[in-house]
């Protein structure tokens, strides 16, 4: 599959259970997979997801929940789904912007 105006070239595809929405998967231009998700009634590009640096084989929707698997080259399935409000969760808890490598002392926990 193509994109007749941006020309991206699709690898795979496929709809979600209920029918709402299509997702695309694509090679970017720097080797990252992306993947491209629709609404079906509007037609509008819901959101653009960036994966990581690998050749992506396939993607697939779960039948009934909102979550989406990608087959890639280095053989690991991606899982992908809603964003979760951890707060809810502990109302004390703080989302990072990134992710933070912590380095521990020699004796921090002896």
């Amino acid at each position: 599959f193509q994109d007749v105006v941006t020309k991206i070239k699709f690898v795979s595809c496929d709809i979600s259970g209920d029918g709402e929405y299509i997702v695309g998967g694509a090679q970017g231009n720097d080797t990252k997979y992306e993947l491209y998700i629709w609404n079906t009634t509007t037609g509008a590009l819901m959101d653009k997801l960036t994966g990581s640096n690998v050749q992506l084989y396939s993607v697939a929707w779960h039948p009934t929940r909102s979550f989406l698997a990608v087959a890639a080259a280095d053989g690991l399935v991606d899982v992908w789904g809603p964003r979760i409000n951890w707060t809810a969760f502990a109302p004390d808890f703080q989302a990072l912007p990134n992710n933070v490598e912590y380095l521990e002392c020699e004796d921090e926990f002896d």
